[in-house]
């Protein structure tokens, strides 16, 4: 009987040293992960003349846009991040038409939305 007994203590230590060994890996690998990740980062700097009126901006960085609201033009633009880069030298074509309440959700999230509120929200492109 007594080699039973071995047999299933030596199966529980297994058990036990596996869940140890997945426990540590487990926090080894959140650790290294949270070590990588800086998080966004990048720097958004206003042209000259958007610094000339008043406006705010709002960074979204699960979307990857930038939102700047010009008070004095009552309007909302929407700049993608990675054209925000080179916002000072960079020509940009604003979209005829405001975006639509759902569409600006869409693309920007609640987040956006609340900070456009009621001011017409529009797209800026690159011109080419």
């Amino acid at each position: 009987m007594s080699g039973k007994q071995n047999e299933e203590c030596s199966y529980c230590t297994l058990t036990v040293i596996s869940l140890a060994i997945a426990l540590v890996s487990g926090i080894l690998t959140l650790l290294a992960a949270s070590y990588m990740y800086h998080g966004v980062n990048d720097l958004v700097i206003m042209p000259k003349e958007l610094q000339a009126y008043t406006s705010s901006r709002l960074l979204v960085p699960h979307k990857k846009i930038v939102l700047i609201k010009v008070d004095v033009k009552h309007r909302c633009y929407i700049l993608p991040l990675s054209l925000s880069k080179d916002l000072a030298s960079t020509k940009f074509m604003v979209s005829n038409e405001p975006l639509e309440p759902e569409t600006l959700e869409e693309v920007a999230g609640a987040d956006g939305v609340d900070f456009c509120s009621t001011t017409p929200a529009y797209v800026l492109e690159a011109r080419t």
